[in-house]
């Protein structure tokens, strides 16, 4: 149909009703149109397709004036009419929602639009509507209200619960309790753990302090300098760190030991006021150390732990001191028979701790303030270690306190006292630490150095160029053994952790071999215990060396073995003092053979 370009109210009409007449037929929506009869009854005027197969109606009838009580009954008609009426009566449109009845008896849900028709004389002639099937939509409203119903049941019972709360707290305690000894092993597992992740964790603070020692060796300007120290300090503060965490799961797992041998405490001071003294000089503060004469010259006891716990203090004190002093006073007094009382007193006159504050101190990752942690750092595990660790000596720490004035930490620790031969026969773990940091004169002697990481070998080697060693290197077991069977070396410098062959194993097949029987082998190790030192001298090692390598205690031991003096006078490398100590039994005898050899 061609369409007017002038506007025409008939053509316009006719498309309209055209568009409808459309509409009406392919509509899914129900549309239909009751005629008003007489004393307030309706027909069926006409309805479209979809309403007809609602109504059960062939789609092909023509419908007019159909009276629907003969389909639905008078029940149902009348329900229908009253909504007509209501309609009629409002005399507008009117939206409704109700339920009706298919042609075959099923239910259905409407959505209607009722329109009211009148005459001119205001006579109602028609209802028209149109009626969208919101079945679905009413069963899925049906399906919320039965779950919230079910929500209601189940808050319900979440409350009877919460009753029964306490109850069933009692009963779990219990259950608990029967399960100890499971949680013990899973901390043991813990503990076990961590032990093993040293050696990785370590590894790259091992790298971070070697490679910046040994990058402010060489020529730098100032910002290069200061950007390195402050990476160096960095890693050495790390280290710290990854050792108290170590510590801390050690002694949670009951698995930290403490060692019973002749120490001196003169030597451990002496350490204590090396470690401290240029952070007390830099922020000018005096720092005094008093040793009583009474105080034995050798005690037996833990020097590695009792020196761990008079650092923390003492350097606490001086992190927490702006001005004055710390003062380091140690005395002693008798205890028990053959026994005497250390007393170290460390002493300041910095910030000062509340009474508050004193009751948290000695918590696990707790400081006596929450700004502490902020402006000094720090984890809050210094304190609680080095509590535990005098508790596992038989030993206390008191602390008193008074804010603005200055703190008083005391140690005690029940200690024998021992003789001055029996300490030169032992070997004290901290010897050599505070001696004066020298580069020895190693010309002549030939170290081979055995490690799978790239990083150690670097950081080891540049510590070893310093003495002028010649230097060989080895990145597995097996290679080193090959250059050993090779070329002669004087000592070697062993990795522990090693893949496919780890250093014990490197050590014994040494040791198998006649001419290498003397050959020094020194371990290096990130995990240093009780457990691992034993196990080096079992398979054949003389000595052993914590990682990061420190390079004044690498100088010492190399000086050890190599009979080189401090003032860098050669002695003889071809006489070496073999001691039963350092053998493990399976080579006594011949060990005492050669020792009858060379006398």
């Amino acid at each position: 149909m061609r369409l007017h370009q002038v506007f025409d109210q008939a053509e316009h009409d006719g498309m309209v009703i055209e568009c409808f007449l459309q509409m009406w037929k392919h509509s899914a929506d129900l549309m239909f149109i009751m005629a008003v009869e007489d004393k307030g009854e309706f027909t069926l005027f006409d309805n479209n397709p979809a309403s007809k197969k609602v109504m059960g109606l062939d789609a092909d009838l023509n419908v007019h004036r159909l009276d629907i009580r003969a389909i639905f009954g008078d029940e149902v008609t009348e329900q229908v009419y009253e909504t007509y009426r209501e309609v009629i009566l409002a005399k507008k449109p009117i939206s409704i929602e109700q339920n009706g009845i298919r042609g075959d008896g099923s239910s259905i849900y409407f959505d209607t639009l009722f329109v009211p028709i009148f005459s001119e004389q205001g006579e109602p002639l028609f209802v028209c509507g149109v009626s969208r099937d919101i079945t679905k939509i009413k069963e899925a409203e049906q399906v919320a209200i039965k779950a919230n119903e079910k929500l209601k049941e189940y808050s319900y019972a979440l409350e009877e619960i919460n009753q029964n709360l306490d109850k069933k707290v009692q009963e779990r305690t219990i259950e608990l309790e029967n399960s100890k000894k499971i949680a013990e092993e899973a901390l043991q597992a813990k503990s076990s753990f961590v032990a093993r992740m040293s050696h990785e964790i370590r590894t790259p603070i091992n790298a971070v302090i070697g490679l910046s020692d040994l990058a402010l060796k060489t020529e730098l300007d100032s910002n290069q300098k200061d950007f390195i120290g402050k990476i160096l300090e960095s890693g050495e503060t790390l280290l710290e760190l990854v050792n108290d965490v170590l510590d801390f799961s050690k002694m949670e797992a009951g698995k930290l030991l403490v060692e019973r041998i002749p120490f001196s405490i003169e030597k451990i001071a002496r350490r204590v006021c090396n470690m401290n003294s240029i952070k007390a000089e830099e922020k000018q503060l005096t720092f005094l150390c008093h040793i009583d004469e009474k105080v034995p010259k050798v005690l037996i006891g833990d020097p590695l732990r009792i020196q761990q716990i008079i650092v923390n203090l003492t350097s606490n004190a001086i992190k927490f001191t702006d001005h004055g002093e710390v003062c380091l006073r140690i005395t002693s007094e008798e205890y028990e028979e053959q026994g005497i009382l250390l007393q170290c007193e460390v002493s300041d006159t910095g910030i000062g701790i509340s009474k508050e504050q004193i009751d948290r101190l000695f918590q696990s990752f707790s400081q006596a303030d929450t700004s502490i942690t902020r402006k000094f750092g720090g984890t809050g595990l210094g304190l609680s270690i080095s509590q535990q660790l005098c508790e596992l000596m038989g030993g206390q720490i008191h602390v008193s306190s008074e804010q603005g004035v200055g703190t008083k930490f005391t140690m005690s620790l029940p200690l024998f006292s021992g003789s001055t031969a029996s300490h030169s026969t032992h070997k004290d773990p901290l010897d050599g630490l505070d001696k004066v940091e020298s580069v020895p004169d190693l010309s002549g002697c030939r170290i081979l150095l055995v490690d799978d990481h790239p990083i150690n070998r670097h950081v080891a080697i540049g510590y070893l160029d310093e003495t002028k060693a010649s230097i060989d290197t080895a990145i597995s077991g097996l290679q080193a053994l090959k250059k050993l069977q090779e070329e002669e070396f004087d000592v070697v410098l062993l990795d522990i952790q090693m893949p496919e062959m780890d250093g014990f194993t490197v050590a014994k097949k040494i040791r198998n071999d006649l001419k290498l029987l003397t050959l020094p082998i020194i371990a290096m190790t990130a995990h240093v215990d009780e457990s691992s030192i034993q196990d080096s001298y079992n398979s054949g090692m003389n000595d052993h060396i914590g990682k990061p390598v420190n390079k004044y205690v690498l100088y010492e031991t190399l000086q050890k073995y190599l009979r080189v003096s401090i003032d860098n006078t050669k002695l003889d490398t071809d006489v070496i003092d073999i001691s039963e100590k350092s053998v493990p039994s399976e080579y006594e005898a011949l060990f005492v053979g050669i020792k009858k050899l060379n006398p």
